[in-house]
């Protein structure tokens, strides 16, 4: 079956693509779109589609006259569609079409008979009219959030149920994950012939047709329940009328696919939970694979609440504070270390009340009327001496013949706070020393422009002085050269130790230039000074052109950080370089600053000649601690941290590369207002 949104590529086309369009090199920008896309005009007409486009389109019936579908009327194609999605996504389109809306995106469901499948349609508005249409298929995104949701709610549940409720809540939680209808828990009788039916749940309530099997029994061979019983591992049945054995009531019309996965307590099925859908589905070895692992963490969190209410029972033996309190929450029998937790006899501690000595956020639990508790608590004891200690309680009821009790333990949970605060001290101490070579780069940085600006104004008062002292003759070229660029040598040594500044006081609060104002900052100034304390690095292997435009305004910004980011963009464009041209005896490459406004948005494009960046690297260059550079050249720190202040800035970096050409590094910075709103995408 066609889906309504893709099915609309497969239409003939009612007319030719007028002629002298403005986007007739449409077809070009296509070639670098991902997944399906074409580029309609301004009344949404198709101009032109990229290679998917028509593949899909012939993959979803159309013949191979039709798969182009230049000419189509898009628009009215979607807004004859009867589909809710289709009608959607012409008014989405609509939108960017009259300029209201610069980009729209829309998800929407593309299912087969046996295959869910979901696309994301992204339309964006082009600068001389019309617009970029592109379908993605995000099938594997969705399926990885569902898998994700299962584990999510499994947390959930057992995060917040207790014993007698929580295989309920698993099963409520299972079937809504996956997005079936109802589901079924089965458990095998005391004599382990049959299978029992002791928990049911649909979306539907209790009325629903899908809940037949309630209080059903069969064979403990019988149905896709009985085979997931034999063996232990999860199962799936797509069409469960092909099912030989499958119960009657469940096969009769109201289930078309159901799945199974096996509770396990210890080595054996302690339970089978059951999936039904009125859909079919394709049987799906990962969703089979993350539902076998929830069994699993059911029948662990069964065992270990029921290991630890088997503990509570052995009260004497205990090694934790256990006490017993009457309805009143004042303390009837204590153990032996509960009389060691709080100090005194047993007898002083008899009728003493519970919030006596007992310090807990949640005050109810502590009653009356008591009730249990789901998860242990934090609490501060208060022993009868007065000193007091953080404890951990759990609270569970007891019904016997006296009527309610509550049977409180308490541990001392002073050597685990103390050992949390060592290992959280240990991890900032790790982190530092993982960080350390890449704080040593960045501080080398400044502080060598630092040194080589200090070479320069020693070597100038030492020509000074020979020229006051009357033993060198002044050249006025060369005291012109001195004169101009002393100031500018001192004002880059203020510059390297503020930025030196900088980084240590953001290692002393273990954040990045942390409460810092932006202020008005210059990008060509910006730009120029990092050509002019980076000349070291680039001079023997490149020259450098500059195309900055002359009316930029200024930007609230950070120019520390901002001078940073720049200079390593431009030493790696100097290293890139390097390693094509070597020392550049043979000739240098290039290296090009470029800057403009972009209506409120300043861009700065810093491009080489070098080598590029390899494709089975790309994704992962602005990770921490990733360099494709030698040993002792790079940390894996400079594109990190690049990334991390333009994005600071409200801004967007990205890079343009081809092997063995060189690579193209854009920033768009916000001119004001740190960026506030949507941030467009780069062109």
């Amino acid at each position: 079956m066609t889906p309504p949104l893709p099915r609309l590529i497969a239409q003939p086309p009612p007319c030719a693509p007028e002629r002298g369009d403005p986007l007739a090199g449409a077809a070009e920008l296509l070639s670098a779109v991902e997944g399906s896309a074409c580029v309609v005009d301004a009344r949404g007409r198709v101009l032109a589609v990229n290679r998917e486009w028509r593949l899909f389109a012939l993959q979803n019936g159309a013949h191979r006259a039709t798969a182009l579908g230049v000419g189509v009327d898009y628009l009215a194609v979607c807004r004859a569609s009867p589909e809710p999605a289709a009608a959607a996504a012409a008014a989405g389109i609509a939108t960017v079409l009259a300029g209201v809306e610069a980009e729209f995106q829309y998800v929407y469901p593309c299912h087969s008979e046996t295959v869910a499948r979901w696309y994301r349609m992204r339309v964006a508005r082009l600068r001389h009219g019309g617009a970029l249409i592109a379908h993605v298929d995000i099938s594997a995104q969705r399926v990885a959030e569902q898998r994700l949701s299962i584990h999510t709610a499994i947390e959930e549940v057992l995060h917040h149920a207790g014993t007698t409720d929580v295989r309920g809540a698993a099963l409520a939680a299972c079937v809504q994950a996956i997005g079936w209808e109802a589901g079924a828990i089965w458990e095998l009788d005391p004599g382990g012939e049959t299978l029992r039916c002791t928990e049911v749940w649909s979306r539907s309530g209790d009325d629903d047709p899908m809940l037949r099997p309630r209080r059903r029994r069969v064979r403990r061979d019988e149905g896709l329940a009985g085979r997931v019983l034999a063996t232990a591992q999860a199962g799936w049945t797509a069409e469960i009328h092909d099912e030989p054995s499958a119960p009657r009531q469940v096969a009769a019309g109201l289930v078309r696919s159901a799945c199974a996965f096996p509770a396990m307590l210890g080595g054996r099925v302690g339970a089978v939970f059951e999936l039904y859908s009125t859909r079919a589905h394709a049987p799906d070895p990962g969703l089979l694979a993350t539902l076998g692992a929830t069994g699993r963490q059911i029948g662990q969190f069964l065992q270990r609440r029921s290991a630890e209410r088997r503990f509570r029972e052995m009260f004497a033996q205990a090694k934790a504070g256990l006490f017993v309190l009457g309805a009143d929450g004042r303390i009837v029998q204590v153990n032996r270390a509960a009389v060691a937790l709080l100090g005194g006899a047993e007898v002083e501690l008899s009728r003493l009340a519970l919030a006596d000595w007992l310090d807990v956020a949640d005050r109810s639990l502590i009653g009356p009327p008591m009730r249990s508790t789901s998860v242990p608590c934090a609490a501060t004891v208060r022993r009868r001496d007065g000193s007091c200690f953080p404890a951990v309680i759990t609270v569970d009821l007891i019904h016997d013949v006296d009527g309610i009790h509550a049977l409180l333990a308490v541990s001392d949970d002073t050597a685990r706070k103390e050992l949390e605060a060592s290992l959280e001290s240990a991890r900032r101490l790790e982190s530092i020393g993982q960080l350390a070579a890449g704080i040593a780069h960045e501080i080398n940085t400044p502080m060598q422009y630092i040194g080589d600006n200090l070479g320069f104004l020693d070597k100038a008062i030492v020509d000074l002085t020979a020229v006051a002292s009357g033993a060198a003759v002044p050249s006025p070229r060369r005291l012109r050269f001195v004169l101009d660029q002393a100031p500018k040598a001192v004002a880059a040594c203020r510059q390297g130790v503020d930025r030196v500044t900088e980084i240590v006081r953001a290692m002393k609060g273990f954040s990045y230039l942390g409460g810092d104002e932006p202020e008005p900052v210059d990008v060509n100034g910006a730009l120029t000074t990092t050509m002019t304390v980076s000349r070291n690095e680039w001079k023997y292997v490149a020259e450098v052109v500059t195309e900055l435009a002359p009316d930029l305004p200024l930007i609230q910004g950070r120019p520390g950080p901002l001078n940073q980011a720049f200079l390593n963009l431009v030493v790696n464009a100097a290293h890139a370089i390097e390693d094509v041209v070597g020392d550049g005896a043979a000739g240098k490459g290039t290296i090009t600053l470029r800057s403009r406004r972009d209506g409120a948005w300043i861009e700065v494009a810093i491009a080489d000649t070098g080598t590029g960046i390899p494709d089975h690297v790309r994704h992962r260059i602005f990770e921490p601690f990733f360099t494709t550079k030698a040993v002792g050249k790079g940390t894996g720190q400079g594109l990190a941290m690049v990334r991390s202040v333009i994005r600071g800035h409200g801004g967007t970096l990205h890079f343009e590369t081809a092997a063995g050409r060189g690579t193209t590094f854009v920033a768009r910075l916000p001119i004001e207002g740190g960026g506030r709103g949507a941030v467009p995408e780069a062109r």
